[in-house]
């Protein structure tokens, strides 16, 4: 099957299977209209292809399936009725968790950000009502039911046994498949990266977060290393290898026997940092692991800091041996040889004191050095 992708990204009531509740003023006015039109009941329920009881069960409650609302605003000839709509149910049960939100929904990066968690730590347990389950700490749980009611659901589980997780709404997982055309944990693994990648670029950073959030080994506290891992699928995390090339993410491969890891070091982190960044607008973040990240994203930004100057002190070093060798040299000279004006005086003076550690430097003066020759290098 071909990657199915739709124009929109809109998302009407009669394109996913449930139940929506309308206002009673606009229930009274379908019913009027009905009634109008086709006089009969038997009429009534032969143009909606319903069955005679329909017709009462609609009049007792506020709730219809989205097919058959479908058929009434083709009847009335008015899409506007969908504004009508209170709140949305998976099913007519009370463990259906309601969405109170406005249609048509917008299937926005963080939609995207909350459907892509099903291909790491979550699952989509098949069966005659597929359930979308996440696994994670409890503080990542109560954190993903903040943004989950931040979406407009209505959403409270109690989190007693962390080891089960919580099963996300129902809504989240056919609005995803819907929209990606992926029905099954295994679609979704297989092509999931393609169809982000057609949807565009902030959804190709939601699904990186997204599989960043339940895969990044971050448990080095004093370093920016950061690792990324999928167990028992390398053809998945070989396939996030081509978002983070297309990104221009620096990492590395580090190889365990005949499984690896992707690495990120200091580069890849405030590449990823920058880009996580970027779509904070929509809401999306790293949750519970977002603090532990920004800790790393520092550390990165420290040594990225650091780094260079590192690097030019070693090559103000190397050339003082190699050009001033059996000469005398100055404090201020030395100076001189730094291109970066930053902390000059504490550099040279590091410098100066591990040379003279080593050999390579002897004080004959106020500020006044011997420089030792080649064979003095270790």
């Amino acid at each position: 099957m071909k990657d199915q992708i739709k124009n929109k990204n809109l998302v009407f009531p009669w394109d996913i299977k449930g139940y929506i509740k309308l206002n009673n003023n606009t229930k009274n006015k379908i019913l009027n209209f009905l009634i109008k039109k086709y006089r009969f009941n038997s009429e009534i329920t032969r143009a909606l292809y319903v069955p005679d009881y329909w017709l009462y069960n609609f009049k007792k409650s506020s709730k219809i399936d989205t097919i058959k609302f479908k058929k009434i605003v083709d009847l009335v000839k008015n899409k506007n009725l969908i504004k009508s709509i209170v709140q949305f149910n998976d099913d007519k049960g009370s463990s259906s968790i309601p969405f109170k939100g406005k249609f048509p929904i917008n299937y926005s990066p963080l939609w995207h950000f909350v459907f892509c968690l099903s291909i790491g730590d979550g699952h989509i347990k098949n069966g005659n009502k597929k359930q979308f389950y996440w696994y994670q700490k409890p503080e990542g749980l109560k954190a993903l039911i903040k943004i989950i009611n931040k979406m407009n659901f209505y959403y409270s589980p109690r989190i007693y046994n962390c080891k089960r997780g919580i099963c996300l709404p129902q809504l989240i997982r056919k609005l995803g498949s819907f929209v990606t055309g992926l029905k099954t944990g295994e679609d979704i693994k297989k092509r999931i990266i393609n169809i982000s990648s057609k949807l565009g670029r902030e959804y190709q950073i939601a699904l990186l977060m997204a599989f960043f959030l339940d895969e990044a080994g971050m448990s080095k506290p004093k370093t920016s290393e950061i690792t990324l891992h999928q167990e028992n699928n390398l053809i998945f995390l070989k396939n996030i290898e081509k978002i983070l090339k297309e990104f221009g993410i620096e990492y590395a491969r580090n190889k365990k026997g005949d499984r690896w890891v992707i690495r990120f070091k200091t580069p890849g982190i405030i590449k990823l940092a920058e880009l996580f960044k970027s779509i904070k607008r929509n809401n999306i973040t790293l949750l519970h692991r977002q603090k532990t990240f920004q800790k790393k994203v520092q550390i990165a930004k420290k040594t990225n800091y650091k780094f260079p100057l590192k690097l030019e002190s070693k090559k103000v070093h190397d050339y003082l041996l190699n050009k001033y060798a059996g000469k005398i040299i100055t404090l201020e000279q030395i100076r001189k040889h730094y291109k970066s004006n930053h902390n000059i005086h504490t550099r040279s003076l590091k410098l100066i004191e591990d040379m003279k550690k080593k050999g390579e430097l002897i004080r004959i003066g106020l500020a006044k050095y011997q420089v030792g020759g080649n064979n003095n290098e270790s």
